[in-house]
């Protein structure tokens, strides 16, 4: 919390970096020989009088004019790759003219399926993955049809951003269509699983994914090339209207596809979440106590969650040896705990994190009285771990500095609200905070010791971080030099940037790429 006696305009700054070593806005993946058989399913064009894909370049030939009717396409048993150079090819102009900036240059196009009939018969329908040139935690991914005939690529904006969104410089040949409707592209809100009562539902915010991508690995002279993979799904079961429900084994999310080989993920509607707070779970103890606590059924570490579910497979956990039944939730379903007070799980989360809501560092009675940790058998006979929140894992994310910038010289309160454990501060920053005399030019006078500093300094323990869904994928060896940089673009005086480089620069992972 900051007060002040008089306004005054403060320059907050703080900066979280999520350090990865792949690089995870390029994508590759070789061609696929074509299997014999297909998927069909309906694109329907809706009739319209207004022009499609009006932009504000006025030298742009007339926009192509959607028909009425159904036009059908045929899905890919698998995608395939198509090469920039094809893909000018099949519009009629050179690599250069398709997209104009550098970064939108990398992009990788995937033909999923070809139209059937209609004003685009025999044109390609395309997911596209563009790097971004800016924040983002995945590249852009957007779908276009070819149009054959009138050499456009016309894109889906019923199911993606406007070109204008999309790219830095949209070229004449990209093209905004509304009209096109692929029902089969609109997954539902929410689905019933078949031969259980528990539904699905997506997200406020879902995350589409692609099923192809890369990963970067390292050659013995420290160089890197791009390695082709793609994202491992388990069938989990089925909806009641006969569609697959899929696990992503990596990170345990459940996500339905499309065929055009995109999918997002859905929350399971737990039955014993309460409805004023979908993290306090309906569970009366053993003991006969209710629970009060908020519970995540996510793994933290770092700075957020990890995964979707904490999955943990029956050869990990034991279950018929290491749990016992600790409750039931306010529908009857068993809730487990771990049957001994010293189990590895206890010790090992106790070490990594075991603070409490005011930050003391919890005892083994506590976490095991308190229930920091139990499962639950998921409807697709999967267990999750569910911890309760208060007691997620601790991390040091990064070096926290507030700088203020009054209008002119006055008196300012500042005070930090930690959940969790302050290790460092200065100047002191004490039970209530700092009184500081902030001046102009970003140095502050402390009222407690009478001494002047450049800024206010903290470092501690925090919880419940989330993971960044944006940020920049950049060469380790370039980070100064871009940090440099981009601090400048934000505001950063040289003081304050050399100040923040000083402290990351020598941290950084020694990857060949940094997110």
């Amino acid at each position: 919390m900051v007060t002040t006696r008089e306004k005054v305009y403060l320059g907050v700054i703080a900066v979280l970096l999520l350090l990865l070593g792949v690089m995870a806005g390029v994508w590759f993946v070789g061609v696929q020989q074509m299997a014999s058989d297909v998927v069909v399913n309906t694109l329907v064009v809706a009739n319209t009088n207004t022009t499609v894909g009006q932009t504000n370049q006025p030298s742009e030939p007339e926009q192509p004019q959607p028909s009425t009717g159904e036009t059908l396409v045929t899905w890919r048993p698998a995608p395939i790759e198509m090469p920039p150079a094809q893909l000018a090819a099949k519009l009629n102009v050179t690599e250069d003219v398709v997209f104009e900036k550098e970064n939108e240059q990398g992009s990788h196009f995937y033909s999923v399926g070809t139209v059937q009939s209609g004003p685009y018969t025999g044109g390609d329908v395309l997911v596209i993955l563009t790097p971004c040139d800016g924040p983002c935690f995945d590249p852009m991914l957007w779908r276009a049809i070819i149009d054959p005939v009138g050499k456009r690529l016309l894109n889906l904006a019923r199911y993606n951003p406007t070109k204008k969104d999309l790219l830095g410089k949209p070229a004449s040949v990209v093209v905004d269509d509304l009209s096109i409707s692929i029902p089969a592209l609109e997954l539902p809100k929410n689905v019933t699983m078949q031969g259980s009562s528990y539904h699905l539902g997506l997200p406020e915010y879902p995350r589409t994914r692609f099923l192809l991508g890369t990963t970067w690995e390292s050659n013995p002279d420290g160089s890197v090339h791009t390695v082709p993979t793609s994202i491992a799904l388990r069938p989990l079961g089925t909806t009641t209207d006969g569609q697959t429900i899929f696990q992503v084994e990596d990170g345990g999310c459940v996500v339905l596809q499309r065929p055009d080989f995109t999918f997002d993920n859905y929350d399971i509607g737990l039955p014993f979440q309460m409805l004023s707070d979908p993290e306090l779970l309906g569970i009366t103890w053993k003991n006969g106590t209710v629970n009060n606590a908020q519970y995540n059924h996510a793994d933290y570490g770092g700075c957020g969650p990890t995964n979707c579910y904490a999955v943990r497979t029956e050869e990990i956990l034991k279950p018929t040896t290491r749990l016992v039944e600790a409750g039931k939730t306010n529908n009857g379903e068993i809730i487990y705990g771990l049957k001994d007070p010293n189990d590895k799980e206890y010790t090992d989360f106790l070490a990594a994190s075991g603070y409490g809501a005011d930050g003391h560092k919890m005892t083994m009675t506590e976490l095991v009285s308190g229930h920091g940790i139990f499962y639950w058998k998921d409807p697709f006979n999967r267990w999750v771990r569910f911890t309760r929140t208060d007691f997620f894992p601790q991390a040091e994310c990064g070096k926290p500095v507030i700088y203020l910038y009054p209008e002119k010289e006055m008196s300012v309160h500042v005070s930090v609200g930690l959940k969790g454990v302050m290790s460092v501060s200065e100047p002191a920053h004490g039970a209530h905070g700092w009184d500081v005399i902030a001046k102009t030019d970003g140095t502050v006078v402390n009222v407690a010791d009478g001494k002047t500093y450049p800024n206010l300094f903290w470092e501690g323990t925090g919880v419940q971080y989330e993971i960044p869904k944006q940020g920049f994928v950049i060469r380790g060896t370039e980070a100064d030099t871009w940090l440099t940089k981009t601090l400048a673009t934000i505001g950063f005086t040289a003081r304050e940037s050399a100040e923040f480089r000083e402290f990351w620069v020598p941290r950084l992972p020694k990857t060949p790429y940094l997110f």
